[in-house]
């Protein structure tokens, strides 16, 4: 198979070689499952070093665009558009607008989740719940991996809602909100929050979707005032 790229200009190639790639995902060229044309084809069709192309790849790589198979090759693993999406996220700077933005959207659309999973979870996912609520309490009496425990319960949340659509649009808004949290990880009162999606657990596990309200109301409550303490800490250092 045989892709026309055109060839590049010379800014900002390793970008510009992550674009086009997405490009040619949009344009149906290649699809998820389907792997990309040869290394050297790539080169010549664009116009770059394998320095430049490996580069542009190994940024969507890292998006979970693409996946490299060793001896294999790279093959996409993500459609259009939410690679699209994780692109545009990931090269700009996130402002204020775009965190509170993103912190309404997923307010708004986690208690929605929460109150669906309190009507459909089942047995195993309730265990699931319950099993992450307590690394979670873990993580945040060593100090460690509580970000990545955090992020791992609110997807078995959103998988507990039964819900496929809910899922892909969670799996995409999450990381970006925890990407700027992973930055400012010393404000964040992980035994606090911690003991909030305890409170979610067992309002899911009751099937009582006004205490998951009231326990998801308290958790962006306490986001929003984690928000409020780094814009004023960022103000005051200029």
């Amino acid at each position: 198979m045989k892709l026309k790229f055109n060839e590049l200009q010379k800014t900002s190639l390793a970008q510009a070689v992550a674009d086009r790639i997405l490009g040619i995902i949009r344009d149906g060229h290649v699809n998820v499952g389907d792997k990309l044309p040869p290394e050297r084809q790539m080169c010549q069709d664009l116009g770059v070093s394998r320095t430049s192309l490996r580069e542009g790849i190994s940024s969507l790589v890292h998006l979970g665009v693409l996946e490299p198979v060793a001896g294999s090759g790279v093959f996409v693993r993500m459609a259009y558009p939410d690679a699209v999406l994780k692109r545009k996220m990931a090269v700009r700077r996130m402002s204020r607008e775009d965190i509170r933005d993103l912190v309404e959207l997923r307010e708004g659309l986690e208690t929605f989740v929460a109150e669906l999973a309190c009507r459909h979870a089942t047995k195993k996912d309730i265990t699931g719940l319950e099993k992450q609520a307590e690394r979670m309490e873990r993580a945040a009496g060593t100090g460690t991996d509580f970000n990545r425990e955090d992020v791992a319960f609110h997807k078995f949340l959103a998988e507990a809602s039964h819900n496929e659509y809910v899922v892909m649009v969670l799996d995409t808004i999450i990381p970006f909100i925890k990407r700027w949290v992973e930055t400012r990880g010393e404000i964040i009162d992980t035994s606090l929050v911690a003991s909030i999606h305890r409170k979610i657990t067992e309002a899911v596990r009751d099937g009582k979707p006004e205490q998951v309200r009231a326990a998801m109301e308290e958790h962006f409550r306490h986001t929003r005032s984690m928000i409020a303490v780094v814009e004023e800490k960022e103000e005051k250092n200029g």
